[in-house]
């Protein structure tokens, strides 16, 4: 899968070889944004009522 690539080479050096040993071939993630929210690289909005905290990583 390209997407899991393109994700995967934005990690660095050591990185790779480690995700790729955690998310395999990356056909269990429909797009590149669902690597990226479960490896905690995408920002997650917390809401409450009518409270808005952030746009930062979830982890």
């Amino acid at each position: 899968m390209a997407d899991t690539a393109l994700v995967a080479g934005t990690l660095g050096v050591i990185a790779p070889p480690r995700s790729r040993i955690e998310v395999g071939d990356g056909s269990t993630f429909p797009t590149a944004g669902h690597l990226a929210a479960y490896a905690g690289l995408a920002p997650a909005t917390r809401s409450s009522g009518s409270s808005i905290r952030g746009e930062q990583p979830s982890r």
